[in-house]
Formats: C-alpha cells, structure tokens, sequence
C-alpha cells in the first residue's frame, strides 16, 4: 500500500492492531512520538516493525562490504 509520509504512522499502528508485521517506507514516521508509539505496539504484540531501506539487503551492499 502507499500513502503519504505523514500516514504512515496511523496504517502502521492499523497493521499492528490487525496482528500483521509491518515494513514501512522511508520516511518510517515524522517524528520519535509517532515511532515511539509504534514500537511499543508492536512490542506488546511481539510483532517485527522495520523501515525499508532497499540497499540494506541488496545483494550488492554485500559485495560492496566484502
């Protein structure tokens, strides 16, 4: 799903009330009360939150670090 940067934190908290993980496009929030919340949501449920940063898990940042 997309929407626009200052909804993220609404449909992130909808997810984790709905006991889905969730991985959020960049920006994750607008600001640390939004992500505060969140994460405390998804810790009560023992749900993953993470920020989707692309080159992270690229195949090519691998190589790059090695």
């Amino acid at each position: 799903m997309a929407t626009p940067h200052p909804q993220h934190h609404e449909w992130c908290l909808r997810a984790i009330e709905q006991g889905e993980h969730v991985l959020c496009e960049k920006p994750f929030v607008m600001n640390v009360p939004e992500l505060k919340e969140i994460a405390a949501a998804a810790e009560a449920r023992g749900l993953l939150v993470a920020e989707a940063f692309m080159y992270r898990f690229h195949p090519q940042t691998r190589l790059l670090v090695e």
